[in-house]
């Protein structure tokens, strides 16, 4: 007999200047297929996987929700299944229409899927736009705004969790909830404007935001001192002197020089931004920090936990699904702490641990020399000697 431990997946964005997601997972321990489903976020589509192989379709558009399409994934190293199925429906084109899939839309469909689909979900990811949309508009700064967006987002949490107790699968159930980052005010007095520091054909501009990068069109040199001498709220690294901590370097596809804004400040061309909150600022920064809850039998109940990074939530949920993940920077030690079903000792218990362990060697050592000092044994008994004009001894 089989036995299964249900979960389920899916990604939100729940605070005031953080996008969230919540992930939940069924898992079949003992098989080695696992079925995946995901919603989306502004297409109307989910998709699934599981370990059956069909033709893949044409990916130029999505048909009616009511419709499937499956297509082949390359197998996944250590898993038991050579290869995955994928499930792809939608209630609208990707692209064009503007119509999105509500939140309680997409919480239905996966909770069929996950409580009457054959085989079993297994995993499962949904995504909300929200606070991220109201962040960029209104930035996390602006209470009034902000409070309506969360107090609705706080009702589309308890809809999910109303919706996942009815159904019976709450208390089986392994939540992640979190985000991929934070998000600080920004001001149109912050701007740093490309345009006062260079001659638009002396570069081209890769990408636009609080990191930006360059793809020089004349000496390369010339264009880092422009720009270096550009905003002293602007960091410009050539490729090699990236800071090793931001994982940056090694990859063809990053461009000869990278801009990097300070915290609230945005980089524009001529003044062109409009957003009042941004985020992919130096991930060190606080206002950069998402954060992370999680419900279920994998996780301690109550448990609190300082800080871990972001790229080491994807070794545990591989962890939590039997799966061997790809390579990573994630370290699964770091979330050891988090899950029923490893031992760990966080900081502040070793700290604690090793204090007591002194402490009880040092007392131990002072009871051993005290009693070493009582029980020292006497010199020896010996009879005085007599000197010749000593009385004789009263005795006798």
């Amino acid at each position: 007999m089989m036995s299964m431990e249900a979960a389920f997946s899916l990604s939100l964005k729940n605070d005031a200047n953080r996008d969230s997601c919540a992930l939940l997972r069924r898992q079949q321990r003992g098989s080695g297929a696992v079925r995946a489903v995901n919603c989306g976020a502004d297409a109307r589509y989910c998709a699934g996987v599981s370990g059956r192989a069909r033709p893949r379709p044409s990916p130029s558009r999505f048909p009616s929700l009511a419709s499937t399409h499956e297509y082949r994934i390359p197998p996944v190293p250590g898993s038991a299944s050579a290869e995955f199925r994928a499930v792809a429906r939608s209630g609208g084109s990707c692209g064009g229409d503007g119509m999105s899939v509500s939140f309680e839309e997409r919480v239905n469909n996966i909770t069929t899927w996950l409580s009457n689909s054959n085989p079993p979900v297994t995993f499962a990811t949904l995504y909300w736009e929200e606070p991220d949309a109201s962040g960029h508009k209104y930035g996390p700064e602006d209470k009034e705004n902000m409070h309506r967006v969360l107090k609705k987002i706080d009702d589309l949490i308890g809809y999910l969790v109303q919706k996942l107790k009815m159904l019976g699968l709450w208390e089986n159930l392994n939540v992640i909830i979190t985000s991929d980052h934070g998000m600080t005010q920004c001001s149109e007095n912050r701007w740093i404007n490309l345009d006062l520091c260079i001659d638009r054909s002396n570069y081209s501009l890769i990408d636009l935001s609080p990191v930006a990068a360059v793809l020089p069109k004349i000496n390369i040199t010339e264009v880092y001192e422009k720009l270096k001498n550009c905003s002293p709220h602007m960091n410009v690294y050539l490729k090699k002197d990236i800071p090793n901590r931001y994982y940056y370097q090694h990859n063809d596809r990053i461009q000869p020089i990278i801009l990097v804004a300070d915290e609230g400040w945005t980089i524009v061309l001529n003044k062109s931004s409009s957003k009042l909150g941004d985020h992919g600022y130096d991930n060190s920064l606080p206002s950069m920090h998402p954060f992370l809850a999680a419900h279920g039998p994998a996780f301690h109940k109550g448990y609190k936990y300082s800080t871990i990074n972001i790229v080491d939530i994807y070794p545990m949920m591989c962890h939590i699904l039997g799966l061997k993940p790809h390579p990573n920077n994630g370290t699964f030690s770091h979330t050891k702490c988090l899950l029923v079903d490893q031992w760990c000792i966080n900081l502040p218990e070793a700290i604690g641990i090793v204090i007591g362990a002194l402490l009880a060697l040092t007392t131990l050592t002072c009871l051993i020399i005290i009693m070493q000092n009582r029980l020292s044994v006497p010199h020896p008994f010996s009879r005085l000697q007599l000197q010749e004009d000593d009385d004789d001894p009263l005795i006798g």
